[in-house]
């Protein structure tokens, strides 16, 4: 945040404005470098752990640092008329001061815009199944849901209740990357869809015969009315 701040001139917007969409020569550079870690080298006077972000014209410089969440714009410089290696000393002025480091409001930062653009993402996906599961109680609706892999939805009728179960494939959701705290904003996800909740009392609920094959990957979504 400071070097999108201080040094790109950028006022931090809304986080459904992620800031690596940006328009900048710099930020442009820096998303052509992460996939290619040949083009990577270092950045003069700083620590090997940094990575030179170069754009000739109009001059910018800077220094990335990548970490497993991310690839992180952390000082940036421009030449400015100044002789060729004016924004290095600056660059090494920022790590002196401890400034050339990834802070946990970036990280907070990420994760917040992550969950929105992953909400984004899965929200008409999410839509289409439940439709198709409301439409046919007590009959299982696959699916696919973006990150997460192949998933089964279910509403089970039980008296003038309806219990709402949301499932997925473990295995190929962990191999997908997909973490607890995605699996749980796909239920909260479709909680707020289909305008349920989950009572704490029946938490311990039964997972349907039909779902017990995905034991493990199983969420009772919430319950409502019928």
């Amino acid at each position: 945040m400071r070097c999108f701040r201080e040094d790109l001139g950028f006022t931090p917007r809304r986080l459904n404005h992620p800031l690596h969409k940006l328009t900048h020569p710099l930020i442009t550079k820096a998303h052509e470098l992460v996939p290619d870690s040949a083009q990577w080298g270092p950045v003069k006077d700083l620590p090997d752990m940094y990575i030179k972000v170069k754009r000739k014209r109009p001059g910018w410089r800077g220094a990335a640092l990548n970490e497993p969440d991310a690839f992180w714009l952390v000082g940036a410089g421009v030449r400015r008329q100044q002789p060729d290696d004016a924004p290095y000393p600056y660059l090494r002025r920022l790590f002196d001061h401890g400034q050339l480091i990834v802070l946990d409001r970036d990280r907070d930062r990420l994760q917040a815009e992550t969950a929105i653009r992953v909400k984004d993402a899965i929200r008409p996906q999410l839509e289409s199944l439940i439709r198709g599961v409301v439409a046919a109680p007590g009959e299982p609706k696959e699916g696919t849901i973006d990150f997460l892999g192949p998933v089964t939805m279910l509403v089970e009728d039980d008296d003038d209740v309806e219990y709402v179960w949301f499932a997925c494939h473990v295995e190929t959701a962990r191999e997908l990357g997909a973490t607890d705290a995605l699996l749980f904003l796909v239920v909260a996800l479709a909680q707020e869809l289909l305008g349920c909740d989950l009572d704490d009392q029946y938490t311990e609920r039964d997972v349907p015969e039909s779902l017990r094959h995905l034991d493990g990957g199983v969420l009772l979504v919430g319950m409502r009315p019928r």
